[in-house]
């Protein structure tokens, strides 16, 4: 009998045809493997039980990076099958319809090649089929070298022998290179002739020089992460005073000597993905205290790729590793950008002429329990999705919001979230994210339905929404925001289903309601495809517009202008001028960001947010150091409602009663936890879904599901898409849907 198997997923650039074949030629079956636009196909001839047995370890046996998502089996009468198995060249049949391939992690046996290969030992570009680039140099689609960058570089002799080697672990690996012909390193300036490039990198991190190093996704910004003087010079040059950055270790167990990590964060540090991985550090560590300024955690990671692996083996000593950017612009792509971006920045530029076509920062996650948060979906584990409900059947686009900007698509049963592009207030970051949705466009032959926007007016993402539309005589649709987050979470559950309510608590920065209304502290109701707003906490007034959101002394005067601690914060014309501000404003505000925000101005935590969330965090880690040094303090609930001054006012009154502030961050993140518990509880929810970017707050989850598990409610938090805005286009997609 004749067959053929179509499986769809992340089934390309995972090794998954080589699999195919060394498995068909162990069970001795005729036939042949090739990509095409639907994954990839297998036609074979087998007996009924041989074909089963063969589907059965498919499944079983498959590469550990790759994911099927479908899987169809047909008989065949008039399939023509040569003896032996063969890999055959890629077919077209015009429509793409499978996951795209985000790009993975350096794996330990490219590890070992880096250390004792004899064509690859010190090659900064070694990959296999399971780890390297994928999405980053990929011009179209399938997954084939004749598609990627590195079709550049012809293979030598030597790596086209194990391209073609059955037995080889680079048997049809579509990035194969090596020092004879591969991608080579450059340095600017320019070193001497026969100079170790890798070894010129590290002299300078040696002598406390910043460099900009282009790995295979973009350009990293490294210097020695135990020197406090470097990095309060890196802090200067890049404008840079309070925000966190990422480190990298060279391997797990020089890591552990700082970190504590758990097993389940070690996994994720260890994994495909690889990516940064926020830790708390221990006492006496190696690092410089200005690295994380106020936080108890700092972003951590393994090196992703062979390149910071060999500089990170040789300088042997914590490194830091951030984007190569200037504030607000996306992450640089090439060396002409790099230039001319970071001048007067870093001392050294270590480069290749390897065309990253999809520029990607690093992914950012956080273990919270037995759960991961995606702070920031990027290399690894973008582009994909897998959600719990297919969103319709058209082809739709949704743009995001501005903040974190992302779009969606959804097309032929699949969707796609795009790589994090940073902040559309930068015009940069609005034309990487249009090239790369054209070009998804252009690859994929696309024909959008319908375009989705955030419901703001003002967001850069609507007006890029606009163009694409006039352009292509597309609708827009406008999706509320907060309803977007809580959808991304419905999905993320497969809770679309589901017959019982559902409540949705959504905490958030800011974002547009009606009018001149802002929200961020909303409620809903999920219940048979309809979502309903549910009126919960009050509003108070907006001053002096975005300005809000960076100075935490207006949040405090808005929420609470009769604190006493006010008088000192503004100077006599300030206080004048924003008291009538305040009184005078026609904009109102229900943000539980920016209570959070009122909370570190009335506890002296800071009064300026120099970076998004600053305040929030620095609230979460002084209450987390106050429970570390107190693990046996039961936290006291305020006696609030839900206007959010009560709060305020019971800080206050701690503050004279003398008690700690530490003491009292703790206690009124634990009495949002309890108020929140205690709303599902009274109103009978027992399935609540969490989301929006307040729930990044380890403390507030570990709170919000210990009061939840004593009254058996179940709780679900973002674990596919991210709670913040990078999951606002998903979420468009979903509520999309549901209306429709």
């Amino acid at each position: 009998m004749y067959w053929k198997f179509t499986i769809g997923g992340i089934v390309q650039g995972v090794g998954f045809r080589p699999f195919i074949k060394k498995l068909a030629d162990e069970l001795n079956i005729n036939g042949r493997v090739f990509n095409s636009e639907q994954g990839v196909v297998v036609e074979f001839a087998a007996e009924r039980l041989l074909a089963e047995n063969f589907r059965k370890r498919i499944f079983d046996e498959k590469p550990s990076a790759a994911w099927i998502e479908s899987f169809e089996k047909f008989s065949e009468r008039d399939l023509k099958i040569n003896e032996g198995f063969s890999i055959n060249q890629s077919m077209n049949s015009g429509v793409l319809n499978l996951r795209l391939t985000p790009d993975f992690k350096l794996c330990d046996s490219c590890i070992e090649d880096l250390k004792t290969h004899s064509r690859r030992k010190d090659y900064a570009f070694t990959t296999c089929t399971i780890c390297g680039p994928r999405f980053a140099i990929a011009k179209g689609f399938p997954f084939d070298r004749e598609q990627l960058s590195i079709h550049d570089f012809e293979m030598c002799t030597d790596c086209s022998r194990e391209y073609g080697d059955a037995n080889d672990r680079r048997f049809h690996s579509q990035t194969n290179s090596c020092k004879t012909c591969g991608p080579q390193l450059v340095t600017y300036p320019e070193a001497p002739k026969g100079t170790n490039l890798i070894e010129e990198a590290v002299l300078y991190l040696t002598q406390g020089k910043i460099i900009a190093v282009q790995t295979t996704t973009g350009f990293l910004l490294m210097a020695d992460a135990t020197n406090e003087k470097v990095i309060e010079r890196l802090r200067s040059r890049k404008n840079r005073p309070q925000k966190p950055f990422a480190v990298v270790y060279q391997d797990l167990d020089h890591l552990a000597e700082d970190f504590k990590v758990e097993d389940n964060q070690a996994g994720l540090l260890c994994s495909a993905v690889g990516p940064i991985v926020l830790l708390e550090s221990v006492l006496n560590n190696k690092l410089a205290n200005n690295i994380a300024p106020g936080l108890n955690e700092i972003g951590v990671m393994l090196p992703s790729n062979p390149l910071v692996y060999l500089i990170s083996q040789q300088f042997s000593k914590p490194l830091i590793a951030t984007s190569g950017n200037r504030g607000g612009s996306p992450l640089i792509a090439n060396i002409h950008e790099a230039k001319r971006l970071l001048e007067g920045i870093v001392d050294l530029y270590l480069y290749h002429h390897l065309e990253i076509v999809h520029p990607m920062d690093d992914s950012v996650t956080k273990m919270v329990g037995d759960h991961p948060i995606i702070i920031r979906p990027a290399r690894g584990l973008t582009p994909n999705y897998i959600g719990g409900t297919k969103p319709g059947n058209n082809t739709v686009i949704a743009f995001g919001a501005d903040m974190k900007a992302h779009y969606a698509l959804f097309h032929e049963g699949k969707c796609y979230l795009s790589p994090y592009f940073g902040n559309l207030e930068s015009f940069e970051v609005q034309e990487r994210m249009t090239f790369s949705l054209r070009h998804l466009v252009n690859v994929l032959d696309l024909k959008p339905q319908e375009f989705l926007i955030d419901a703001h007016p003002g967001y850069f993402s609507r007006a890029l929404a606009e163009s694409f539309s006039n352009e292509f005589k597309v609708p827009l649709k406008s999706i509320p925001h907060h309803q977007a987050h809580f959808c991304s979470g419905l999905a993320d559950h497969g809770l679309f289903q589901r017959k019982t309510s559902i409540l949705g608590i959504v905490l958030d920065g800011v974002g547009f309601l009606e009018g001149e209304k802002l929200g961020g502290a909303e409620l809903f109701e999920y219940h048979q495809g309809k979502v309903t707003p549910i009126e919960v906490f009050s509003f108070y007034p907006i001053i002096a517009g975005d300005k809000m959101s960076t100075e935490t002394r207006l949040s405090l005067l808005s929420i609470h202008p009769d604190s006493k601690v006010i008088p000192g914060l503004f100077s006599q014309v300030e206080l004048e001028l924003y008291h009538k501000l305040r009184k005078i404003s026609k904009g109102r505000i229900r943000s539980m960001g920016r209570l959070f925000d009122a909370a570190a101005a009335l506890l002296g935590v800071t009064q300026i947010n120099s970076y998004e969330g600053e305040a929030a965090m620095k609230v979460e880690a002084i209450a987390a150091r106050y429970l570390k040094h107190h693990s046996h303090y039961q936290p006291e609930h305020f006696k609030v409602d839900y206007g959010f001054e009560s709060y305020l006012r019971a800080i206050e009154d701690g503050i004279e009663e003398g008690r700690s502030i530490g003491e009292l961050a703790l206690n009124f993140i634990a009495t949002i936890a309890y108020q929140l518990v205690s709303f599902a509880l009274k109103n009978q929810y027992k399935e609540v879904v969490c989301s929006g970017g307040v729930f990044q707050n380890g403390l507030l989850i570990h709170f919000i599901e210990d009061y939840a598990r004593n009254v058996q409610i179940n709780l679900y938090f973002n674990t596919l898409s991210s709670p913040n805005d990078s999951g606002i286009a998903i979420g468009q997609l979903y509520y999309n849907h549901l209306i429709n």
